[in-house]
Parts: C-alpha cells; sequence; structure tokens
C-alpha cells in the first residue's frame, strides 16, 4: 500500500487549526497507531508553524505544501514553504543565539528530529524550504 495525499494552505497561523486536524484525520484513516498519531501531529505543526514564522515572515503572504505519504515502511511527509531563510546548519555559530529554554521558539527543529527517525532540510532562493520528514515503522534510523 502507497498511499499519498497533499494539501496546501495560506501562511497563516490561523490555519494551524486546521493543519492539524487534517493530518490527524489521514495518519488515522491509515491505521497510524494513536501515539504515533500525536507526536506526528505535533512535529507537523512546528514544521508548519517554522514555515510560516520563518520561510514567510510572518507576512501571511506565501504558501505552505503539505505532502504526506504512507507506505509499508515508512510514514513520509514534507513541508514546504514559497520563502527563503538560511539553512539551519548553515548558521555560523559565532551569531547564533545560543539555546535558552525559557525563550520563545527555538525548539521546533528538535521536537521535529525527537519524533522522526530521519529529517532533512533544504532550502532553494526560487522555491523556499521544505522540511523532509521519515518515520520508518520499525524503528530504524537511516
Amino acid at each position: 500500500m502507497n498511499t499519498l495525499t497533499e494539501f496546501h494552505f495560506a501562511a497563516e497561523t490561523k490555519r494551524l487549526h486546521n493543519v492539524r486536524a487534517r493530518v490527524r484525520r489521514q495518519l488515522i484513516a491509515w491505521g497510524v497507531p494513536e501515539t504515533t498519531v500525536q507526536q506526528t501531529v505535533l512535529a507537523v505543526h512546528e514544521a508548519c508553524a517554522n514555515a510560516i514564522r520563518h520561510g514567510c515572515n510572518n507576512r501571511g503572504a506565501g504558501t505552505v505544501a503539505v505532502h504526506m505519504r504512507h507506505d509499508a515502511r515508512m510514514l513520509d511527509i514534507k513541508v514546504c514553504d514559497t520563502g527563503h531563510v538560511p539553512h539551519p546548519d548553515t548558521v555560523d555559530a559565532a551569531t547564533a543565539k545560543p539555546f535558552q529554554p525559557l525563550a520563545s521558539g527555538g525548539l521546533g527543529l528538535r521536537l521535529i528530529r525527537r519524533v522522526f527517525d530521519d529529517v532533512q532540510i533544504t532550502t532553494n532562493a526560487k522555491q523556499g524550504t521544505c522540511v523532509h520528514m521519515r518515520r520508518y515503522h520499525n524503528g530504524t534510523r537511516v
């Protein structure tokens, strides 16, 4: 079984509730276990919030796309925006803010990396940023 769903939404935080509900419904329809559903919904929410906040600069301009695929081997999700920010792995450590546990924000990618086995971030000045997340059913990290 290889099932695919895709949807787009305006890059506005008020849309995140509907995104969470849609992702949840799809995961349940695919028979994904409830614990995995909860974790995945939270991680996808974080990726979408990051796309709105960083990729589209909280302007309400732009679109976020969510691509979800499920097969016997894995759950494969991509969240892509139409903006551009520097790739998080290329930020100069000397100028980056240190992690502050009580600060607003900053935990999204950490959470995503805890939930998914494989996370890849690609940026392209013309096409925006994509967060590609894979969770293998057997838990094997690549």
